[in-house]
């Protein structure tokens, strides 16, 4: 499962195969190893291999497919990662860090739970606009959540 299909149907496997098939038997047999320039030519098909994968597909195939998907929170934005099936966990690293709009943006992945951890003593959440402040939109959720909803913490 972890192999995507698109890897799996290239060439790249056969080469691969061919090329430890081969280092393998030299260290068998010293004198069945193989030649720098063979060792090249299958280290250059593999690439070439490789680079006839559509990129843009495995992306795709390997969120489909992943377990886990670490990124950071403008990367969780972008058109491949929307395109995403519904994750089970969300983690947030860092996000004392960020501002409560920026906590939103990997919410397109409807996560049943999100886990947000960041020390609000730290970096504070950081805005460039100075209307945006005065709409209060500068704080990070963390620190709205420890500040301005009248509840005790603990740190």
């Amino acid at each position: 499962k972890w192999i995507p299909s698109l890897y799996r149907e290239s060439e790249t496997p056969q080469y691969l195969d061919c090329l430890i098939g081969r280092l393998e038997q030299s260290s068998c047999d010293p004198d069945e190893a193989p030649s720098s320039s063979e060792v090249e030519d299958l280290i250059e098909n593999i690439v070439c291999s490789l680079q006839d994968i559509d990129q843009s597909a495995a992306t795709q195939e390997l969120l489909a497919t992943a377990d886990v998907i670490f990124c950071t929170l403008s990367t969780a934005g972008i058109s491949a990662m929307k395109q995403t099936p519904k994750v089970t966990d969300l983690f947030i690293d860092e996000a004392a860090a960020a501002t409560e709009a920026e906590i939103c943006i990997p919410f397109h992945t409807r996560p049943d739970r999100m886990l947000a951890v960041g020390d609000p003593m730290q970096l504070p959440a950081t805005i460039m606009s100075r209307h945006t402040a005065d709409l209060g939109l500068g704080k990070s959720m963390h620190q709205r959540l420890m500040y301005d909803c009248g509840k005790t913490h603990i740190m």
